[in-house]
């Protein structure tokens, strides 16, 4: 074995069994290639160098001793050489003397490695036996010539240096089945190297399956975790299926050649059902990879349902619609359905939305299986419950539709605190549990309800009673016992909400005020009675107007649940005087005695919009009456009364009907009154009617809707027949100074004409003065033209704004002014302003 000296050595004695050893053994290391043909290596037929020559290297090795040896920088070789397991780092660059040869003395140059291999002056590489390698070319890092088992590595002991295709692979443990270099240990880590191997799928160990493609140089490094593969997506370790959740069970491996399938299977623990991804890959022309068909399979509810799954990124589809699945469920809301969904009583909250746009709401269910709900993007539903499965339709915001499917009426959208959506169900009274009682029956108005939804909340239960008439109910306890309060329903209010999780709340039929005859009176404070604890019933509350000492009561009783609500009010003046009537428990109170009017809204002073501020018989003026109104209300058939100083009364109601009252005790003349045209119709007599006095006498009145002010409203009909306009065939001549257009209510409800175009003449040296004006402080005035000609439809020529601000508009464009003056403001030109020179200051072009 050579042994290079790396410092200055002591003398040392060498005995008679060495030098032997030597003269046997010792390889000889020549200075020019074997291939050279003019090199012939003396050895004798054994393979051994022949004695005298054996001597004299022993006899070098000797005198090495006594040679004083520089170490110098890494000249000749690599870093590091690899050759099979063998690796091998530089240690020092030295010089050294070969005994004569041939009578040559011959020095030697080179890189010293660990186990004393060698890479001299002239780049031949030798191991410690004196085997040559090849030499190594410094450009390309390659020792040759090929194919060579030996190969140049960098410094770090894992980079190859030549810089080929392959693979390098570098584990914690030791590595299988790599010839190519190594498997070597490099003082951290087991390294391998495979090269010109072509495409091909590998694994190395417990490592992923990963493409390599023949002509790349990559490194897998598995010290930490193995790099995802780069063949398949990396699966997650668990997938829902309808909000059930699979947890993975196994992965293997189909290789082929040129082909590789994945096989991984997904446990549901709870039922033992499976689901299984099937996911294939091979190697095409070019050695490029692509993907042949891929498949999952699985059972849900005892049934098998398959589909397809894109290897590269996971995306699922051809699933049946009742199966939805994704491998990440979303904690976002829903992308197609509502937050929640109840039904039978149970909430089932919104788990994800697949790739494919299907949104699962999701419970555990009952001794018949869970409860799944898919709402999918073109907003059909699938609903599923153990066996049972039905289809049917989402419409936002709030509405089911299952075509009637029995065990499907009690699925209902909620929003996030678990309150039914607008439009799920026809108006009604909403209460709210604690608990899921077995009562809950509701009655009123004479009968029981029988329309009831149940539905669970997030922390509580809800009864929907739907297809409720206005009035006044009970609802059962959880016993089934009325020990509730009375409650109101008004649909011109909306859904009534009672909140009783954390018991009744207080009764909700009860005004914070009434008014008797136009006279506010407050409710009494603690004033509220109710004799509780079921049949029979009663309650009341008490109001107050000190000021007219005024006290009002209203009460009510409720005998049993077939007789229902019974209300009343009375109220007393002073020390004598009194009334009474009846009270329907929302706001219609009838029959009341002593002229008293009694409303639960102060009366208007305005009548409803659309009809006329007063009216007119013969002039006469019949101005509105609110108290008459209020009490018309009362009596459940609204309208606004208009009465005059001679007893006559008018009242428009609320359908457009009309009745006419001459005066006190005469019969009522019947009509119609059309808000549009604000003008009245008797019969063929139109707008006027025959009044017959007590003598018998008959005279003609002519009613007209007028403002305040006692302008007529109806429009003129002129000579025409449509629409009430005037028709002016020929040129009209107006010689007043003024002309009006339009007219509009102020606050006291007079007509004021919006629009006015005057003429001043010129005089007294003045010139004459044409004014277009508004009678509005704020308006905007605008030009337009046709969009085309004879169209409806205009297009914005200028505008003049309230703030005196000029827009102008381009040709093509009404809506955004290009030009803008403003004389407060920033005026703005989206252009170029052209000037051009007039000789005083040098003009040009501006841009914006």
């Amino acid at each position: 074995m050579f042994t290079p000296l790396r410092n200055q050595l002591p003398l040392v004695t060498i005995g008679t069994s060495f030098l032997h050893t030597m003269m046997t053994s010792t390889p000889f290391f020549p200075r020019c290639f074997p291939e050279s043909s003019a090199w012939k290596e003396p050895r004798n037929r054994d393979g051994t160098l022949p004695r005298r020559l054996a001597v004299y290297l022993a006899l070098a090795v000797v005198l090495l001793g006594f040679c004083s040896l520089e170490a110098r920088a890494q000249t000749y070789g690599p870093p590091k050489i690899v050759y099979g397991s063998d690796f091998v780092s530089y240690t020092g660059t030295t010089d050294y003397l070969v005994v004569p040869i041939n009578g040559e003395d011959v020095t030697l140059y080179g890189d010293i490695y660990d186990s004393n291999w060698i890479v001299d002056s002239s780049y031949n590489v030798y191991d410690n036996n004196g085997t040559w390698y090849g030499i190594y070319d410094p450009s390309s890092h390659q020792i040759g010539p090929q194919p060579s088992a030996a190969f140049a590595v960098a410094a770090d002991g894992v980079t190859f240096l030549d810089n080929l295709p392959g693979i390098t692979v570098i584990d914690h443990s030791p590595i299988q089945g790599w010839a190519t270099a190594g498997p070597f240990y490099n003082g951290t880590a087991y390294v391998a190297r495979l090269e010109n191997i072509g495409a091909t799928f590998f694994q190395e160990g417990s490592s992923p399956w990963y493409f390599y493609d023949g002509s790349s140089n990559v490194t897998f490094d598995g010290r930490g975790e193995w790099p995802v593969s780069n063949v398949f997506i990396d699966l997650a370790q668990a997938m829902y299926v309808n909000g059930r959740e699979y947890d993975y069970e196994t992965t293997s491996y189909s290789p082929g050649t040129g082909s590789l399938s994945e096989n991984v299977t997904y446990l549901d623990s709870a039922t033992g059902e499976t689901v299984g991804i099937t996911l294939s890959a091979n190697i095409g022309g070019s050695n490029t990879l692509y993907y042949s068909s891929s498949s999952i399979w699985g059972y849900w509810n005892g049934t098998l349902f398959t589909g397809s799954i894109d290897p590269s990124s996971g995306v699922i589809s051809g699933l049946p619609s009742w199966v939805a699945i994704t491998f990440s469920p979303a904690t976002l809301s829903s992308t197609n359905g509502p937050a929640l969904i109840s039904w039978d009583n149970h909430l089932l909250s919104y788990y994800f939305t697949t790739a494919d746009g299907k949104s699962v709401y999701w419970n555990a269910g009952d001794g018949s299986g869970d409860y799944t709900v898919i709402v999918a993007s073109d907003d059909t539903v699938v609903a599923l419950h153990g066996s049972f499965s039905t289809g049917g339709t989402w419409t936002s915001p709030g509405v089911f539709n299952f075509q009637g499917a029995p065990g499907t009426a009690d699925i209902l959208a909620l929003d996030s605190n678990g309150d039914l959506l607008p439009g799920e169900l026809s108006l009604g009274m909403t209460f709210l549990f604690g608990s899921d009682g077995p009562g809950h029956n509701i009655v009123g108005t004479g009968a029981s309800m029988s329309t009831v939804y149940t539905f669970r909340r997030p922390a509580s239960w809800g009864v929907k009673y739907a297809n409720l008439s206005d009035g006044v109910y009970l609802v059962q306890d959880e016993n089934g016992n009325y020990t509730a309060p009375p409650y109101k329903f008004q649909a011109a209010s909306g859904e009534t909400m009672i909140n009783a999780i954390g018991g009744w709340p207080a009764t909700n039929i009860y005004p914070q005020q009434l008014y008797i005859n136009g006279i506010i009176c407050a409710m009494v404070s603690g004033s509220q009675y109710d004799s509780g604890a079921g049949f029979p019933r009663n309650g009341g509350v008490s109001y107050r107007a000190s000021a007219y000492d005024l006290t009002v009561v209203l009460s009510w009783n409720w005998v049993d649940a077939s007789t229902g609500f019974q209300g009343f009010v009375t109220g007393k003046y002073g020390q004598s005087s009194s009334f009474q009537g009846n009270w329907d428990g929302l706001i219609g109170f009838t029959n009341v005695t002593n002229g008293a009017i009694v409303s639960v809204s102060p009366p208007s002073s305005v009548p409803t919009d659309g009809n006329p501020p007063q009216i007119a018989v013969n002039g006469s003026a019949l101005k509105y009456d609110s108290l008459a109104s209020a009490a018309l209300t009362n009596a459940g058939t609204p309208g606004d009364v208009y009465t005059g100083p001679l007893g006559q009364s008018l009242t428009i109601y609320q359908n457009g009907s009309v009745s006419y009252v001459p005066g006190a005790g005469a019969a009522a003349i019947t009509g119609s009154y059309n808000a549009t045209t604000h003008q009245f119709a008797f019969g063929s007599g139109g707008d006027t009617v025959t009044v017959t006095g007590a003598d018998g006498s008959s005279n003609t009145a002519t009613i007209t809707a007028t403002d305040t002010g006692g302008h007529n409203l109806a429009a003129s009909t002129g000579v025409s027949n449509s629409g009430g306009f005037t028709d002016v065939a020929g040129s009209l001549d107006v010689h007043g100074n003024s002309f009006t257009l339009g007219s509009w209510l102020d606050l006291s409800q007079a007509s004021n004409p919006g629009l006015l175009l005057s003429f001043t003449p010129p005089a007294g040296g003045q010139q004459a003065l044409f004014r277009l004006g508004s009678s509005l402080a704020s308006a905007n005035w605008i030009w337009s033209h046709a969009i085309t000609d004879g169209s409806a439809n205009h297009q914005a020529v200028m505008q003049l704004d309230s703030s005196n601000r000029l827009s102008l508009f381009a040709p093509t464009d009404g809506t955004t002014p290009t030009i803008i003056f403003d004389p407060e403001g920033v005026s703005y030109i989206n252009g170029a302003i052209r000037i051009a020179p007039q000789g005083d200051i040098l003009m040009g072009d501006f841009g914006n």
